[in-house]
C-alpha cells in the first residue's frame, strides 16, 4: 500500500506546486486552495513511513517464522509489482490470488481431523481411554513366577566353587481383594476423566468447524467487498484524473467559483487516496483470509525446517497437507542468536 501513497504523493505534488504559484502570484480564492492541497500532500506523506515500518516488521515475522535470522527478505520475495493489463508500460502492484475463486463448500471431516489440535485431544482421549484399562487390570489377580539365586557353603573356602550355587522357583500370586473399593474408586474417577476428554475432543472439533466455517465466509464475502472497492477506486481515480486535467489546463472560473473547483479537487484527490488504500487493503484480506481458511482445515503445520534450510514452496498438487521440502539457503554474513528449531510433524497424523 506504500507503493499507492507514493503515486499518489507523485500526483499531488505537481498539483500544489502549480498552486503554490498562483498563491504566491495573488490569485483570487487560491489561499485556502492551497493550504487544503498541501494539507491532503502531508497527509499521504505521513502515509508512506509506517507502512514501510510494517512492510519491515512483516519481513522480520515471517524471518522467525523460518527459523533463520532477521534479514531483508525483498530481494528475494520481489517488490509486488507487475505489468498492468490494461497498460503494459505501468507497473502495478500485484497481490497473489488463487486461480480460481471457488473453494470448497463443505467439511470433510478427514480435513478437520488432520488439524494438531483435534490430533493432540484424540490422542489425550486414546491414553485415558488405556488408563481405565490399567486401573480394572489393578482389581484382578496377578500371577507370576519367582525365583531366585544365590551362592551356599559349610566353609568360605567352597563359597566359589561349583558346588555352592543354589536357587529356587515357584509361581505367585497376590491380589489387593482388600483393597477393593479403593480400586473401585480409581476406576470410577479415571472413568469420569475420560468423559471429560470426551467433552473436550467434541469440543474442539466443533471449534474447528467454526473457524473453518468463519474463514470461508470471511473469504467468499472479501471476494465481493474487493469487487465493489476495485470499481470505486477505479471510478475515484477517472474523476481526479478529470479534474487534474482541467485544473492543468487552466480551466479556472473566476472569483468565487475558483474557490469551488479547488475544494472539489482536494475532495477528489482525498477520496481517491482514501479508495485505493481501502480497494488495497481488501485485496489483501482475500489473501489472508485464504490462508486463515487453509490453515483452519489443517494445512501448513506439517512444514519440516532443517538447520540451515528454508522452504521450497513446490509441493506436489496430489498433496492436500501440502509438506515443505528444504533447500540450502545462502550463507549470509549475519550473526545468528542460536541455531533455527528443527520442526516435526506429530506422529502419528495418518488417520489409520
Amino acid at each position: 500500500m506504500f507503493l499507492l501513497a507514493r503515486k499518489n504523493v507523485e500526483l499531488q505534488e505537481p498539483l500544489v506546486d502549480k498552486l503554490y504559484k498562483r498563491f504566491k502570484a495573488g490569485a483570487e480564492a487560491s489561499e485556502p486552495g492551497y493550504y487544503q492541497l498541501k494539507s491532503n500532500l502531508d497527509a499521504t506523506r505521513a502515509l508512506i513511513e509506517p507502512l514501510e515500518a510494517a512492510l519491515r516488521q512483516s519481513n522480520n515475522q515471517l524471518c522467525i517464522l523460518l527459523g533463520m535470522p532477521v534479514r531483508d527478505l525483498l530481494p528475494e520475495l520481489g517488490d509486488g509489482l507487475r505489468p498492468d493489463t490494461a497498460n503494459p508500460k505501468e507497473q502495478k502492484i500485484h497481490i497473489p490470488r488463487p486461480k480460481s475463486d471457488e473453494v470448497i463448500v463443505g467439511i470433510p471431516a478427514e480435513m478437520l481431523l488432520r488439524r494438531p489440535d483435534v490430533i493432540a485431544a484424540e490422542q489425550h482421549l486414546k491414553i485415558q481411554s488405556a488408563q481405565i484399562g490399567i486401573a480394572e487390570a489393578e482389581m484382578y489377580s496377578h500371577l507370576g513366577i519367582n525365583g531366585s539365586i544365590g551362592l551356599a557353603a559349610s566353609s568360605i573356602n567352597q563359597v566359589f566353587t561349583k558346588y555352592s550355587w543354589t536357587g529356587s522357583i515357584g509361581p505367585s500370586m497376590t491380589w489387593n481383594i482388600l483393597n477393593y473399593g479403593r480400586l473401585l474408586g480409581n476406576v470410577r474417577v479415571q472413568n469420569a476423566q475420560y468423559q471429560q476428554f470426551v467433552a473436550q475432543y467434541q469440543a474442539t472439533v466443533l471449534n474447528a468447524n467454526q473457524d473453518a466455517e468463519n474463514a470461508m465466509v470471511a473469504y467468499m464475502r472479501s471476494l465481493d467487498q474487493a469487487k465493489y472497492l476495485r470499481d470505486s477506486a477505479i471510478s475515484a481515480k477517472n474523476v481526479t484524473d478529470y479534474y487534474s486535467k482541467q485544473y492543468n489546463q487552466g480551466f479556472l472560473a473566476k472569483g468565487a467559483d475558483s474557490a469551488a473547483q479547488y475544494n472539489q479537487l482536494f475532495t477528489t484527490v482525498n477520496f481517491k487516496v482514501t479508495q485505493e488504500d481501502a480497494s488495497a487493503q481488501a485485496e489483501g484480506n482475500i489473501a489472508l483470509n485464504l490462508i486463515l481458511l487453509y490453515r483452519s482445515m489443517g494445512g501448513g503445520w506439517q512444514i519440516r525446517l532443517k538447520d540451515g534450510c528454508r522452504p521450497n514452496l513446490n509441493p506436489g498438487a496430489d498433496d492436500y497437507s501440502l509438506p515443505v521440502t528444504a533447500t540450502p539457503l545462502p550463507r549470509v554474513s549475519q550473526p545468528a542468536f542460536g541455531a533455527p528449531v528443527a520442526m516435526e510433524a506429530v506422529p502419528g497424523s495418518e488417520r489409520r
